[in-house]
């Protein structure tokens, strides 16, 4: 690859992946503006509580995604379409099996959660709303974002940003209806998050329906080498989730000591207008990766370098 199909190749990517990663990481940022005005300082408390919840599940979500792409790209081109199946098809058995995991946490121990996260009898009500209403979708998020890692590598970002730019959109709407107009309260808000992943992965099913995808599922693939290969590829992905994770943990934990619920509302603001402008960086090497992937794929070193 030329150096000029590469540069023009790389703003394209990271054009189209930083738009993307603002979309999805807008949703919590939706929810904080509508939970405000429709629940106050104690409904933006129990949101802050359950934001490590979209940390842990996100993570998941971009280690499979993030590591399956990765994959994907270096094999594609270079070996039978079988191959590359095979990696698209474990990714998507692991993602359905870590969801049903957080799916039986939602149902049987989200009051144990809550309570780990740090809900007081003030806020527990309106955090263990949202908290079991998100860990129930689990699948949503995390199929929404391996699906959209796939894409990228796939030569599909444009399709995936407009995915993740609908979903946004759709989240605005439903926020507004459902705290609004319907009165459904933390729950309402968790539900309008919930059914976003559902929009973007529908106008990302038109790459599947007019058979641009180059990734296919089948169910005789299973292979505990491709997965491990996999998941070695996209671990740092989720360690970076889940770090950020922690860090919202612990200071909620801190400030709560502090300066109780409203400090942990006042707080949610500032973590979740961080995680918007994070997004910028987390888009640049996300645009960066399906690019270097495929030129290590073809082992054009020169092409690397100059990436």
């Amino acid at each position: 690859m030329n150096k000029s199909t590469i540069r023009s190749q790389f703003f394209k990517y990271i054009f189209f992946n930083i738009i993307s990663t603002l979309g999805i990481s807008v949703y919590i940022l939706i929810d904080t503006f509508f939970i405000a005005r429709g629940m106050g300082a104690d409904g933006l408390a129990a949101l802050n509580l359950c934001l490590p919840i979209f940390n842990f599940i996100n993570g998941f979500g971009l280690m499979l995604g993030i590591g399956g792409g990765s994959k994907f790209s270096m094999l594609y081109g270079h070996v039978e379409r079988r191959e590359t199946d095979r990696v698209y098809s474990n990714a998507v058995y692991a993602a359905l099996l870590i969801s049903v995991l957080f799916q039986l946490t939602g149902l049987f121990f989200s009051r144990q959660v809550t309570t780990l996260l740090g809900a007081d009898t003030i806020v527990f009500d309106m955090a263990h709303s949202y908290l079991r209403t998100v860990l129930l979708f689990a699948p949503a998020f995390i199929l929404n974002q391996l699906i959209l890692c796939f894409m990228r590598n796939d030569c599909a970002p444009k399709l995936a940003m407009a995915g993740v730019l609908g979903s946004s959109a759709a989240n605005v709407v439903l926020d507004y209806l459902f705290i609004f107009r319907f009165g459904m309260g933390m729950k309402g808000a968790a539900l309008a998050t919930c059914i976003s992943p559902f929009i973007s992965l529908a106008i990302m099913g038109i790459h599947f329906a007019t058979g641009w995808n180059a990734f296919h599922l089948r169910f005789d693939l299973a292979s505990p080498d491709s997965l491990r290969s996999i998941l070695s590829l996209g671990l740092y992905s989720l360690l970076t989730e889940l770090s950020g994770g922690i860090v919202i943990l612990v200071f909620n934990f801190v400030i709560y000591r502090m300066l109780g619920n409203t400090g942990i509302a006042a707080y949610g603001i500032i973590a979740n207008l961080a995680i918007v402008f994070t997004a910028i960086f987390t888009g640049l090497s996300g645009g960066v990766q399906p690019l270097m992937c495929k030129l290590r794929g073809e082992r054009d070193e020169t092409g690397m370098r100059y990436l």
